[in-house]
C-alpha cells in the first residue's frame, strides 16, 4: 500500500471515529497495522478506539507503542496518566 492510499484510509477511519464506530475503527487499523506497525496515528487511534469500547488493557497497549514509536507524541502520554489515576 503505497503512502496516498494509507491516507486515504486514515481519512475514512477519522470520519468512523467521529461518527462513533469504535469497532469499524479497531479492526481497520489492525489490519493496516500488519503492513504498517510503525504508524504512530494508527496504534494511537486504535488506542482511543478500545478505550472507548471499554477495553482499557489493549488500550493502554496501543498507547504504549505509539509512544515507543514516536515518543514526542502527546496524546497517548497524557491518556496514559489518566489511568494510572
Amino acid at each position: 500500500m503505497d503512502k496516498l492510499d494509507i491516507n486515504n484510509e486514515i481519512k475514512i477511519i477519522i470520519e468512523k471515529f467521529k461518527n462513533q464506530n469504535f469497532n469499524f475503527v479497531i479492526n481497520k487499523t489492525t489490519s493496516l497495522l500488519k503492513n504498517n506497525p510503525n504508524n504512530d496515528f494508527l496504534w494511537n487511534i486504535k488506542g482511543l478506539s478500545f478505550r472507548s469500547v471499554g477495553n482499557l488493557i489493549n488500550g493502554i497497549d496501543c498507547f504504549k507503542k505509539a509512544i515507543k514509536i514516536n515518543p514526542k507524541i502527546l496524546m497517548p502520554k497524557i491518556i496514559l496518566v489518566q489511568f494510572t489515576k
